[in-house]
This record gives structure tokens, C-alpha cells and sequence, in this order.
């Protein structure tokens, strides 16, 4: 059986129709979101509740997890991640990570972006006949787009909750360019479907786009997923570019 997913980082919202617009035109099987926020964010972004907003656009079910939420003085706002399908679900499952901060912490004030807490979520799926796990996270972020222990803690901390799977889909903005340390860690024993040399920032709106940076991942793992297609659209709804990928199981 063929199926489509998609990894998006929405940029929390700041063109939420267009986001919405380009997902019901692409009428995925799977749908995976990063920088979805409950109540949308200020400086831009949609007052909104995003998950649900997206939710009623696909007509289709999802889960939410957030990752932190803070006051910055324009109002509370959360910050998570989300899978949708209209596909049967199995089972959830969820691991936290990325532990040097807390939600306590940047509700105080925290302004540390190198320090957020992190999720990384899953749901097994029926299709085709079988089961299929899918893992989404936004991953540990790191200064200049460089590589730090930090940032290698964190994706041993992530490899390590996807140890004892055999067969699964990773994907997210995974914050690591295209062939670095962290890059080779996250990635070993995984098939990259991504077309990992195309650049997934927007190059003019992300502000580090001209650099061509490819940030935003689908990993597979197991004998029973092929790639069957992979397209990375060029669209301004957000600051990172969506990685449409068809596979087959």
C-alpha cells in the first residue's frame, strides 16, 4: 500500500491559512507538525488554537504534545508538536527529553532557546494489512547551526527510546544540517528519504535560508517501507520548507 507523510514546521502559525490551504491540497495519510502552538503566539503569529484550527481544516484526528510554554509579556502561548491521521491509531506513545530546562523555568522568564525541553511522539498506525510506527520531534537547537554535546546528549537520549523498534518513521526538524556529527548519530541505521543536498529553510524568509540549509528529516527504518517519491515545495507559509514524502508497505 502506498501513502503519503508529511513533515511541516508551520513556524507557529504566523500564515496559518496557507499551511492549512497547502495540507488539504495535499491530502496526506499522515501529517507531522512541529511549532504548533495551543494558543498561537504574539508577534504575528495566529491568536489562535493551532492544533485545533489545523485539526477541523484536514477533517481528520490528531495528537498534540507541547514542549514548553512562556509569558513574554504579550500573553502565555504553548509550543508543541502533532501527528494527524485518518488512519487508524494503534497506540500512542511519548518521551520526554532534553531535561536542562523546565516549563517552570521559562514561565519565569526564560529566555534560553538552547535549553528548551524537548518531546518526541509516536503513534503506531494501521495500513496496509499491518502496523507502522511514527515518531515526530523538533529537536534540540544549537548556536550558529553548529554541533554541540548538548545537542549529541539529546540525540543519543532520542535513539536510545527508538532502540528496541524495528520498523519505524522518524522525521521532524531534527535543527542539524545535512551531513554534520549530529547529523551522522541521528541517522545511523536509518534510510534518509528526505533528499537530504535540497535546503528545507525558505531562503528568503528564514533568516538563515541563504545558506541553504537542509534541516527537516523523514528517516525509515525497516525492510517493509520503500520510498516511493520525495518533494521539498517551495511555498511562503512559513519560515522552513514541508518534505512531502510517498513511501509503500
Amino acid at each position: 500500500m502506498k501513502f503519503k507523510l508529511i513533515t511541516y514546521n508551520v513556524w507557529q502559525g504566523r500564515h496559518l491559512d496557507k499551511v492549512i490551504q497547502f495540507l488539504q491540497s495535499e491530502k496526506a495519510d499522515i501529517v507531522c507538525l512541529q511549532e504548533v502552538g495551543m494558543r498561537g503566539q504574539g508577534q504575528g503569529a495566529a491568536e489562535v488554537n493551532l492544533f485545533e484550527e489545523i485539526k477541523q481544516g484536514l477533517g481528520i484526528d490528531g495528537i498534540y504534545r507541547r514542549y514548553f510554554w512562556a509569558d513574554e509579556g504579550q500573553g502565555k502561548y504553548d509550543m508543541g508538536i502533532a501527528i494527524y491521521t485518518g488512519l487508524p491509531v494503534r497506540e500512542i506513545k511519548e518521551f520526554r527529553y532534553e531535561r536542562r530546562a523546565t516549563e517552570e523555568i521559562l514561565e519565569a522568564g526564560g529566555k534560553d532557546r538552547y535549553n528548551i525541553p524537548r518531546v518526541l511522539i509516536g503513534q503506531k498506525i494501521g495500513i496496509g494489512g499491518g502496523k507502522l510506527w511514527v515518531f515526530t520531534t523538533h529537536h534540540t537547537i544549537t548556536p550558529h547551526a553548529g554541533v554541540t554535546e548538548h545537542q549529541l546528549q539529546a540525540t543519543k537520549q532520542v535513539k536510545g527510546f527508538l532502540a528496541d523498534y524495528d520498523e519505524y518513521i522518524l522525521c521532524g526538524d531534527m535543527n542539524t544540517p545535512y551531513g554534520n556529527e549530529n547529523y551522522e548519530l541521528l541517522s545511523q541505521g536509518l534510510a534518509d528519504v528526505s533528499k537530504p543536498t535540497e535546503p528545507t529553510l525558505h531562503p528568503t524568509i528564514h533568516k538563515v535560508g541563504y545558506k541553504r540549509y537542509h534541516v527537516d528529516y523523514v528517516f525509515i527504518k525497516g525492510k517493509g517501507i520503500k520510498q516511493v517519491s520525495t518533494r521539498i515545495p517551495v511555498m511562503d507559509a512559513s519560515d522552513h520548507l514541508p518534505v512531502v514524502v510517498e513511501l509503500e508497505v
